[in-house]
């Protein structure tokens, strides 16, 4: 009995991811839950790998998932982005679908444009149906050449609907027979339509991401400098103020010797007028207030000297 963890022989593995299954069909089904997801940006380009063998179809859920994204708005507009830069376009766009909704991946060129789906493909179906009987009653009834001319502008019409709603914009592009406006971008990728204005409202989104990026990087700048300017004058402010207590304890330095060399030079001079004159006590008195009056000199030359600066 096989492992039930493990496909048998000829027994698709549902766990692994689809596209490195070889597939005879078109469209690439994803079932539930998904594979291992390559990882992004890896996760565009084997997606591309994907698309190229046909249409892929899988839930938004899932196409997150592959992307390792999750389901927020940002998310979904990278994971757009990023399938953008393959040239490849998702249906519906993944910003509108629902989380469970089934999304086709498919080339951009190879999109058809929503709105055709939703207006004109009734009409095209209903105009050909109506025509091949009308055809055939015609033929039954040996009209023949009215029966070609029925069926001829039941073809006619048909297409003309089709180009009326811009199913052939892209090959007419080239002669300007196109309905739609359209443009090429730099990779050679024609767009039209409603193509168009998505793609150029993701170059615009990419231009001002660009620019906040920018502005971002300017003001982390301007708030670098200003941070940078402020911790220097906070630098320049905590050196004055040192500066100025060294100031401020030299200038009380001076003036407290100023007063001990002041009541030294009065006790000498008093020493002096007591003793007589050519006695040893006169004598060192009048040396000791010779030398106490130089320092006192010193000291008002010192002080004259700090108040310049």
């Amino acid at each position: 009995m096989p492992d039930e963890t493990h496909p048998t022989a000829g027994q698709p593995d549902e766990s692994a991811p689809t596209a490195e299954q070889p597939t005879t069909t078109p469209t690439v089904e994803h079932p539930d839950p998904p594979g291992p997801a390559a990882e992004a940006p890896g996760g565009a380009v084997r997606m591309r790998h994907m698309v190229d063998s046909g249409k892929v179809e899988m839930t938004l859920g899932q196409l997150l998932a592959m992307f390792h994204r999750e389901d927020i708005p940002q998310d979904r507009e990278e994971v757009a982005d990023e399938l953008f830069a393959e040239g490849l376009v998702a249906r519906p766009l993944l910003t509108d679908a629902k989380y469970g909704e089934k999304v086709r991946v498919t080339k951009a060129e190879n999109a058809t444009p929503d709105h055709m789906l939703r207006n004109g493909i009734f009409w095209a179906v209903l105009i050909p149906i109506v025509g091949v009987i009308l055809a055939i009653r015609l033929f039954a009834r040996e009209r023949v050449g009215q029966g070609f001319a029925v069926l001829g502008t039941a073809i006619v019409v048909t297409l003309l609907i089709f180009y009326g709603f811009g199913a052939f914009d892209r090959p007419l592009s080239s002669i300007g027979l196109n309905v739609n406006e359209c443009a090429r971008n730099g990779f050679g990728q024609t767009f039209c339509g409603k193509e168009l204005d998505e793609y150029r409202q993701r170059v615009e989104a990419a231009k001002l991401k660009i620019t906040q990026a920018k502005e971002s990087i300017e003001a982390d700048q301007r708030k670098s400098s200003e941070q940078a300017r402020e911790r220097e004058a906070e630098v320049r402010k905590q050196a004055g103020e040192r500066e100025a207590e060294v100031q401020a304890n030299e200038h009380r330095r001076r003036n407290e010797r100023a007063e001990e060399l002041t009541a030294k030079l009065r006790q000498e001079r008093a020493i002096e007028e007591r003793e007589p004159e050519g006695s040893a006590a006169y004598d060192l008195a009048h040396a000791e207030y010779e030398a106490t009056r130089a320092e006192a000199q010193q000291l008002i030359v010192e002080a004259k000297s700090a108040e310049g600066k």
